[in-house]
């Protein structure tokens, strides 16, 4: 096992383009880190250049303390588990778990230990004398891992490895891949558009945009503390709600959020954790409330009336354990992605026929919520993140 260390990393494509900016991440010796971000982000290239597949333009990549940056890929002792899987359809399972080994050389009698542990560990035992084709994509999956564990490797390299998998699959290998790696103990990188994955896996998760770092935490931090309002944006499912909003002083103390024409009060206490708020008196902010942050008003009888917003529904998802409303409001919203960079994931906030824009509560399922309902939803102002919007960062 052995840490992972990037340091002021960069890649410049011979045609000028540059995929990943001064990037520096730290992976502690057996941590399991998460890059994570939209299409195109430069994920996937930051895992290549660990892995030795892409040369590194500028700046050190040291595993276990060793500058790696020339060495051949197959000297640098890691393994690698791909998103297709790139498994042997003509060998058995066990031959395709112990190909690396044969190659190396290894004695046939450990090759075959190896395997058989290998094996047992993944709930493997009855498939090793199948071929690929006659296995499920989970067990394919698995198959792939083994192959990666039986070199007892000083880090993996995992990029989108449940990506062909179907949505139930994935849960299922999600907490497998999770388990096994906290079991084994190996410093693992891990890469995934799927922000959800991201927070269930990793120990920590790194934030890429335009190959820039945006912020490296533990999943709750992120989510709590987004260090800017494109991590704000990114994390969470449903996405923060993020308004275009002006700061007014309301009295001594307390500070007034307006919403278009509504207006929601942020209390004194509130406003003194967060210092920051004073220079953006009277000037346009970045908003973010998060859906479980407003509630059904009719639920929170307690809730101030200056901490209210009134719409109507234009949806309502009854999931069991909460229901999703989309309400319409008059109030323009800040985008985090636009089409030039983020393409497919740039997906611009609704709007409903009057060209008011959608935004989303996550309320108690007790709420009788119904589609074209008008609606009052009570609002943890205390709970609002707020971000500069020329630099994007969080005002704290």
């Amino acid at each position: 096992m052995a840490g992972v260390v990037l340091e002021s990393v960069n890649k410049i494509y011979p045609n000028g383009f540059q995929a990943i900016h001064e990037l520096s991440i730290d992976i502690q010796d057996g941590e399991f880190l998460v890059l994570v971000g939209p299409s195109g982000c430069g994920k996937s290239t930051a895992l290549r250049m660990v892995a030795g597949l892409e040369d590194i333009s500028s700046g050190n990549l040291k595993i276990e303390d060793r500058v790696v940056n020339d060495v051949h890929p197959k000297d640098r002792d890691i393994a690698m588990v791909f998103q297709n899987y790139a498994l042997y359809p003509h060998m058995s399972v066990a031959d395709n778990i112990g190909f690396a080994l044969k190659l190396a050389k290894v004695p046939k009698a450990e090759i075959a230990d190896r395997v058989k542990k290998a094996a047992h560990t993944l709930d493997l035992t009855e498939q090793l004398e199948k071929k690929p084709g006659q296995l499920s994509g989970g067990q394919r999956q698995r198959v792939a891992m083994g192959r990666a564990i039986v070199r007892q490797p000083k880090a993996f390299l995992m990029d989108e490895p449940l990506s062909n998998l179907d949505a139930k699959l994935r849960v299922q290998m999600r907490a497998e891949i999770a388990g096994l790696q906290r079991d084994l103990g190996v410093t693992t990188l891990y890469v995934t558009h799927d922000q959800v994955e991201a927070m269930t896996m990793g120990d920590r998760v790194a934030v890429l945009k335009r190959g820039f770092l945006q912020q490296v935490d533990t999943p709750q931090n992120l989510y709590d503390s987004p260090d800017n309002v494109f991590v704000a944006g990114f994390i969470g499912s449903p996405s923060m709600n993020l308004f275009k909003a002006r700061l007014e002083r309301d009295g001594d103390n307390d500070v007034t959020v307006r919403l278009g024409e509504q207006s929601l009060n942020l209390p004194a206490d509130a406003v003194d954790q967060r210092p920051g708020l004073a220079e953006f008196e009277g000037r346009e902010v970045v908003i973010g409330i998060r859906p479980e942050d407003i509630e059904d008003a009719s639920l929170a009888p307690s809730s101030p009336d200056n901490r209210r917003l009134r719409s109507t529904t234009t949806l309502v998802e009854s999931l069991g354990s909460e229901v999703i409303v989309h309400f319409p409001l008059p109030v323009e919203p800040f985008e985090i992605m636009d089409e030039e960079f983020e393409g497919e994931d740039a997906v611009a906030t609704a709007q409903d026929e009057t060209g008011n824009y959608i935004y989303v509560a996550r309320v108690n399922p007790r709420s009788r919520a119904r589609i074209g309902d008008s609606i009052e939803f009570a609002v943890d102002t205390p709970r609002m993140h707020f971000f500069d919007p020329e630099s994007g960062n969080a005002i704290r």
